[in-house]
């Protein structure tokens, strides 16, 4: 378990990972990933210090834990990184949905913190699949692409990735974006 944000760190969530892929390939059914970035997250170390960034990472964390459906569960993926494992979405439209959700709840609530102003915080996301007894790398490869396309699109927003594509060529749809 990662100390600060109380969710899965990195190495944990390997052995889940594994566990709803093998369950995924029994179903026959599509598990679907999101890779979450605090936008501009360097500037709120920078400006505010490390303890409001520590701060700013434990309420992100909460609010996925809170916004996750039953079933769904969320993990540090490192630095300001969060991933999502969604085993309950069964297609791409339901996967975006869910990541908007998220954002969304994010963009809309500004941060308590103990004794300065609140502080508005978004995150962008990029989604993507791994199909029964499909490739893990690849598909955290085409997550980490859709997240850098929701970067790159101005931040703030949900990028899923088509799984037909593969890493060097992903394709992607905006599915929730606002100026941020």
């Amino acid at each position: 378990m990662d100390v600060l944000t109380g969710l899965y760190n990195r190495r944990g969530v390997d052995g889940l990972l594994k566990r709803e892929l093998a369950a995924a390939s029994r179903r026959r059914s599509t598990l679907w990933l999101a890779l979450v970035d605090i936008d501009h997250f360097k500037r709120v170390n920078d400006c505010f210090g490390h303890q409001i960034g520590d701060c700013t990472l434990r309420q992100v964390a909460q609010e996925l834990r809170d916004q996750a459906r039953e079933g769904d569960f969320a993990a540090r993926w490192g630095g300001e990184e969060f991933l999502l494992v969604m085993p309950s979405c069964s297609d791409a439209e339901g996967a975006g949905v869910a990541a908007e959700r998220m954002r969304g709840a994010i963009a809309a609530r500004e941060l308590a913190l103990a004794g300065a102003t609140p502080l508005a915080v978004t995150i962008s996301i990029g989604v993507a699949s791994v199909p029964p007894d499909g490739d893990l790398d690849a598909a955290l490869g085409r997550v980490d692409q859709a997240l850098y396309r929701a970067k790159s699109a101005g931040r703030n927003r949900v990028v899923v990735a088509n799984e037909a594509t593969d890493i060097g060529a992903c394709s992607a749809t905006d599915v929730g974006a606002t100026a941020g």
